[in-house]
């Protein structure tokens, strides 16, 4: 685990460094994060604030993928605020299940 004030530790580089890497994306997954620590809030902030700024046209999708996902958005807006039910999904699943459900669809 990691401190609030550890957010280095979720990421050991700063995607934000080079914005082309937030330019291109149609989706954002958030798997398995509870944002029940301030760190994980503060990191999906800034990409979120990232991915607002480099998208012309529409905001890409922010996908939070965990089994209680409604209470890790809960979690998540009472740190950032309200970010519009458009632009984040939730999806009520475990990674394992997340990742059979690709794999199957690739066989």
């Amino acid at each position: 685990m990691y401190n609030d004030e550890q957010p280095n530790l979720i990421w050991d580089h700063d995607p934000l460094d080079n914005n082309n890497n937030l330019q291109h994306v149609s989706a954002v997954l958030w798997i398995g994060i509870s944002f029940q620590q301030q760190a994980s809030c503060a990191h999906f902030q800034k990409v979120w604030e990232s991915t607002k700024r480099n998208h012309q046209m529409a905001q890409p999708i922010h996908y939070i993928i965990n089994p209680n996902a409604n209470e890790a958005l809960q979690d998540l807006q009472s740190v950032v605020g309200h970010l519009g039910p458009s632009n984040v999904v939730t999806v009520e699943a475990t990674s394992e299940d997340l990742l059979e459900s690709f794999a199957f669809t690739i066989d």
